[in-house]
C-alpha cells in the first residue's frame, strides 16, 4: 500500500530505503537536501492514515523550522483527497494544523520551550533539526508519547555551524543507534546528498 502511494506521489524510494523502517525511534542524519524531511513527511502521512492514530506533532527549534515537513504533508494530503481543505490553518508564526479524513489532526510545535511540550499524547512525533535543540526537548517528547506508546522520528545535519546552536546528544544517539540491527526499536541512517533521487535523478 504504501508504495503505491510513493508511487502515486511520484517518490522514488528503493526496496531498502531507510522510509520503510519500522523501529519506533528513527533518526536520519545526512547532507543539505538529501531527502530527510522528505522521508519524514512520507512517514508521518502514511501514519496519519491509520484511523487508529489521531495526532502527530511535527517539532522544530522554531515554528517556521517545522514548515517544510508540514507543507509535504498538506500538499500530498490534498492530492490524495485525505485532508480536509478547511481545515488548514497556516498562520505565519505559531501553531500550523490539518486535519485528515481519519480523523487524525497533524500539529506543529515548537523546541524553544521544552516545558510546554505538554498536555496531550500524541502518536507520533516528527523533530526537525533536533541537533538544534536540547536533550531536554527530546525527553519532553518522549514523555508525550509514553501513554500511546507512540513513535519518534527525527531529522538533521550534523553542521558544525558557528551561527546555530549545536546540541551533542542528537550526534552520540546517530552513532550509537548507526549499527543497530533492522528490527530493533531504535535505528539511524545517513543520508549523502546524492541519495535524493527526486532533486537529483541523475545522482
Amino acid at each position: 500500500f504504501e508504495s503505491l502511494i510513493a508511487e502515486e506521489l511520484g517518490l522514488v524510494f528503493d526496496k531498502d530505503d531507510l522510509v520503510w523502517s519500522d523501529a519506533k525511534e528513527l533518526f536520519i542524519t545526512g547532507g543539505i537536501r538529501a531527502g530527510k524531511s522528505l522521508r519524514l513527511a512520507f512517514k508521518a502521512l502514511m501514519r496519519a492514515l491509520d484511523p487508529s492514530i489521531r495526532l502527530i506533532w511535527i517539532v522544530g527549534p522554531t515554528y517556521p523550522q517545522a514548515h517544510e515537513e508540514f507543507r509535504y504533508i498538506m500538499e500530498w494530503g490534498l492530492r490524495l483527497g485525505v485532508v480536509d481543505p478547511s481545515s488548514i490553518s497556516l498562520p505565519k508564526d505559531g501553531v500550523r494544523s490539518l486535519h485528515l479524513l481519519t480523523g487524525c489532526v497533524i500539529e506543529t510545535r515548537s523546541g524553544e520551550h521544552a516545558e510546554r511540550l505538554a498536555s496531550v499524547a500524541p502518536d507520533l512525533i516528527i523533530l526537525c533539526e533536533p541537533g538544534q535543540m536540547s536533550s531536554d526537548v527530546y525527553d519532553a517528547c518522549l514523555g508525550r508519547l509514553v501513554q500511546k506508546r507512540g513513535s519518534l522520528y527525527a531529522g538533521g545535519t550534523l553542521d558544525d555551524n558557528s551561527l546555530k546552536p549545536r546540541w551533542q546528544w542528537y550526534e552520540d544517539l546517530a552513532v550509537e543507534w548507526a549499527n543497530n540491527p533492522e528490527g530493533s526499536r531504535e535505528r539511524s541512517f545517513c543520508l549523502p546528498t546524492w541519495s535524493n533521487r527526486i532533486e537529483f535523478p541523475q545522482g
